[in-house]
């Protein structure tokens, strides 16, 4: 499985439980731990808010200066992440994004859209961040539509690209035939973020490694929007049991329970559910329900 590389996202797509509020000493504790159980990167935040606005927005959704500076005076080892949208973004943030300790710059990218990455991801290699591009929804792109947005984005050499299983609905051959491709193709580094809408996102997890790609999203307890993501506990366990033992485990057990106890997290509902099972995003949902009172069967 080497060269695997673990991003942990529970301050970014957990902070959506909480609506991004976390205290400075629970940041500490999280990312004190991840970083002494050898997680590669941490991701803590966005920069200057999610896709859409959100009223009262916490810190970890605006990731300002000061908030990246306590992040990086508690990590020694981990490289700090930071994702953003690019409507939400320009050069200054960039510059100070890098100012900060921030090493990895995650553009996030709606279907359609990745073409407004191209300077972002010019801007960010300028200033000397690593830089992902998030194709997010991945589900609802066709797979040959996949292959055409890669081979477009590839020559603007991102750092890596990754696959959003943004409805937590993929099936195991469907990422298979994802990775493949796209791996045996081009030689960037491919990653991998899953949702576990239908209880798939380690299986889909382990698929798309054995299919090529290096990097995979996990985060403590699955704290993440909706019915969360790969849980990384579950996860670093399972790579222990195949004899990878370059992560602690224990750390990450104490912290995925205080995640646990501080977001209340791991709760299920028929909504996430339905998102899974029919491929909806969160406005797809609404629309969904607005027209069937009685929901999924």
């Amino acid at each position: 499985m080497d060269p695997l590389k673990i991003l942990d996202v529970t301050l970014r797509d957990g902070g959506h439980i909480n609506n991004f509020h976390f205290k400075n000493e629970d940041v500490v504790t999280i990312i004190t731990a991840l970083d002494s159980a050898n997680i590669e990167y941490i991701e803590v935040g966005y920069r200057n808010g999610s896709i859409s606005p959100i009223e009262n927005i916490g810190v970890a959704g605006l990731s300002p200066d000061e908030y990246l500076l306590l992040c990086k005076n508690h990590v020694k080892k981990a490289k700090i992440a930071v994702m953003a949208h690019c409507k939400n973004i320009n050069k200054d943030d960039i510059k100070t994004l890098k100012k900060c300790g921030v090493t990895l710059l995650r553009l996030c990218i709606p279907k359609g859209e990745h073409q407004v990455a191209y300077p972002f991801i010019q801007l960010a290699k300028e200033e000397g961040l690593l830089v992902s591009i998030n194709l997010i929804h991945i589900s609802q792109y066709k797979l040959e539509t996949i292959f055409k947005v890669v081979e477009s984005i590839v020559p603007y050499e991102p750092t890596m690209i990754y696959f959003a299983d943004s409805n937590g609905c993929l099936h195991p051959e469907r990422v298979t035939a994802m990775y493949e491709y796209c791996t045996s193709n081009y030689g960037i580094p491919f990653g991998y973020h899953g949702h576990d809408n239908i209880g798939l996102a380690q299986m889909n997890t382990l698929a798309a490694i054995a299919a090529g790609a290096v990097h995979v999203d996990a985060s403590l307890a699955g704290a993440g929007k909706g019915i969360g993501n790969l849980k990384m506990e579950y996860f670093i366990a399972y790579l222990q049991s195949n004899k990878i033992h370059r992560y602690e485990i224990l750390p990450l057990i104490t912290a995925s329970n205080f995640v646990r106890n501080i977001l209340k997290c791991g709760y299920v509902s028929e909504d996430e559910f339905t998102r899974g099972i029919l491929d909806l995003s969160t406005e797809q949902l609404k629309a969904f329900k607005t027209t069937n009172q009685k929901g999924i069967k």
